[in-house]
């Protein structure tokens, strides 16, 4: 008698997939809170400033959603290039924090995002080198 096991994580590049897979939805997320919530959170930015972020940000978690479908080498770029996308959103939310006088609210925001997309970019890293690594 033959016995099927399976430990429910699937692949290295499945669970590639899932992770772009939650990070586009963690960035359409962030992108509808910035073209649609109040500019207010932004301090003295420019209204349209956030505005223009949300969209770039939507078109971002676009991409991620059609990279997810990739496969092989492809699949291994297109999460080193998520992963690098997400390492310069960071360092940039760094320098905004230190630099720009935000409110409150603004500060929060810009931090939980901040910290979910150094997951996601250290998440993306070590599965595209683990992908690599099998090679």
């Amino acid at each position: 008698m033959t016995t099927l096991t399976t430990t429910g994580l699937g692949t290295t590049e499945d669970r590639l997939r899932t992770v772009l897979r939650a990070d586009a939805g963690v960035t359409a997320v962030a992108g509808l809170f910035a073209l649609l919530g109040p500019t207010s959170t932004y301090g003295d930015a420019p209204g349209w400033l956030p505005r223009v972020v949300g969209v770039v940000l939507l078109a971002v978690a676009v991409d991620l959603v059609l990279v997810a479908r990739l496969t092989g080498a492809r699949l291994r770029l297109a999460g080193t290039v998520a992963a690098d996308l997400a390492i310069g959103w960071v360092v940039a939310t760094v320098a905004v924090l230190a630099l720009v006088d935000l409110p409150f609210a603004g500060r929060e925001v810009l931090s939980v995002m901040g910290l979910a997309t150094v997951g996601f970019a250290i998440a993306e890293l070590r599965l595209v080198r683990s992908l690599a690594a099998a090679v």
